[in-house]
């Protein structure tokens, strides 16, 4: 039984290991660089100049192609789309023919007779 005297901070308990006690300093501003990152402005602006990406009259805007284009690859894309819901449905076919067969039926495959006209 352990015996119930008054704990000194500074003495470990019998059995504990001595522990250690951090002091936590509070946190002060940053302090500002010594060398500035950017030198003064000496009359110059800190941009080059970006006029030179401006368009100009010479580069008229070919709507008409852009929307061709645009147009092409919808129908690119719609096409790929088509093409990857027709396999996964050719796929899921496959795979409940195969299933089909697998398990020992005879009668797998539909038969399509056409109805008789009077």
């Amino acid at each position: 039984m352990p015996v119930n005297r008054p704990m000194n901070s500074e003495e470990p308990v019998d059995g504990q290991q001595m522990g250690r006690v951090l002091r936590f300093e509070p946190r002060t501003r940053p302090r500002a660089p010594r060398f500035p990152f950017f030198p003064p402005s000496l009359g110059q602006p800190p941009v080059a100049d970006v006029d030179k990406y401006a368009r100009g009259p010479e580069d008229a805007e070919d709507y008409r192609h852009r929307m061709r284009t645009n147009l092409a690859a919808i129908l690119v894309v719609g096409l790929l789309i088509w093409c990857g819901y027709w396999l996964f449905d050719t796929l899921a076919e496959m795979r409940k023919m195969q299933d089909c067969v697998l398990s020992g039926r005879t009668n797998c495959a539909p038969i399509n007779i056409p109805a008789a006209s009077r």
